[in-house]
């Protein structure tokens, strides 16, 4: 948007400024310029403004700049949908989403669903949510996928429950100590010591 300057070596008089016409406004930016209109008119328009400030201000000079465009800046992407990317088995970049947040009553009964669903990395991904979010209360929903198959769903359930349970716990957590898979042990005997064992 073009800016029209009116420039002189002195201020403008008291009696000069009742002359500016719109939509010049005095200003003192230094440089000499003492008034100045950022316009967006029509050529014959702006041509129209510098005439009259031209017979208005003999003694000026009149300058006019092109002010850069400021690109706007792009839009933010929408804000990903975590329970979405998980219901697409983008579990990692759900559970990114969610760490740290509080869990309210619709994601607290999502997060029952993919726990009870059958789908090892989806049992994964709700322990490791249940611990990040601290659900402590899910810590008792989470004994009833410590005997799964999978040794990865047993680690995120006994180390989500040691994360979120109480001693209570840690007679639930014992027996696998003992379990077939080294990791599975690691993780159980990390647990009991979280619970206090």
């Amino acid at each position: 948007m073009p800016t029209l300057l009116l420039c002189r070596a002195t201020p403008l008089l008291a009696e000069e400024l009742e002359r500016l016409p719109r939509p010049m406004v005095p200003v003192s930016l230094g440089d000499d310029v003492v008034a100045r209109a950022i316009v967006d008119l029509p050529t014959v328009e702006l041509t129209q403004l510098a005439f009259n400030l031209g017979r208005a201000f003999g003694d000026c000079t009149l300058r006019v700049e092109e002010t850069a465009l400021v690109p706007k800046p792009a839009p933010a992407p929408p804000a990903a949908d975590p329970w979405a990317l998980a219901k697409e088995g983008l579990f990692e970049e759900a559970e990114k989403l969610l760490a740290g947040t509080s869990l309210d009553s619709a994601g607290r009964d999502r997060l029952r669903v993919f726990l009870g669903s059958g789908n090892a990395r989806a049992i994964v991904f709700a322990c490791h949510v249940a611990a990040s979010t601290q659900w402590k209360s899910i810590a008792v929903n989470l004994r009833s996928v410590l005997g799964h198959a999978d040794p990865e769903v047993r680690i995120a359930a006994v180390t989500a429950i040691g994360a979120l349970a109480g001693p209570a716990m840690g007679s639930t957590v014992k027996p696998l100590t003992g379990d077939a898979d080294p990791q599975v042990r690691a993780a159980a005997e990390a647990a009991m010591k979280a619970l206090g064992w």
